[in-house]
């Protein structure tokens, strides 16, 4: 028996080898293979779809305003003001969809002029008589307008110097002083 129990201690110690050999196998195996794992990566692209706005069409409309005043220059006025002439001009920004929206507005001016016969000035003569003349432009309180709503706009025309030659001075008697105005407004 003694040879009996000797054989199955050995069996026993023989499992609890193999056992043991598999557990250190499969433990090693594992550390091996867990060594050779990397982090993988992937993307995915989202899609969104933008809409479009509609553009607004929009129109700046400005009460215009004719004065006759026959002006004369600075230095020769008999009552204040006869050098000056002074126009107040609504300007109303508007279109469909765009009320309330906020814009810059600008004004820009060029003087053209045209002589008693009626005729058109041209070159160094309109140069030299636009010389004579200043011209401010005034918003009301600042450049800002606001669609839907009215801005007025103050022109100001001073005939600040007299013609400094006769040939000058015959051009300008009578003649017509246009000032053309732009008005553009940016959308904020």
């Amino acid at each position: 028996m003694d040879k009996e129990k000797i054989k199955m201690k050995s069996r026993k110690l023989g499992i609890a080898l193999l056992l043991m050999l598999a557990l250190v196998v499969t433990s090693g195996t594992f550390a091996y293979w867990a060594s050779s794992v990397t982090g993988n990566a992937d993307t995915a692209s989202a899609t969104v779809t933008i809409g479009t706005g509609n553009a607004v069409t929009t129109t700046v409309v400005v009460a215009g305003s004719d004065d006759t005043s026959a002006l004369v220059p600075t230095n020769y006025i008999v009552t204040a003001g006869d050098d000056t002439v002074s126009f107040t001009m609504p300007v109303n920004w508007s279109g469909t969809g765009a009320t309330g929206a906020t814009g810059t507005i600008v004004v820009t001016h060029a003087l053209s002029f045209t002589d008693s016969t009626p005729a058109a000035v041209t070159g160094t003569d309109l140069t030299a008589i636009t010389a004579l003349f200043s011209v401010t432009i005034t918003p009301d309180t600042d450049n800002v307008i606001v669609a839907g709503t009215s801005k007025d706009v103050v022109v100001q025309v001073v005939f600040m110097t007299e013609p400094g030659t006769l040939a000058l001075y015959n051009l300008v008697q009578s003649g017509v002083l246009s000032v053309d105005l732009t008005f553009t407004v940016t959308a904020d």
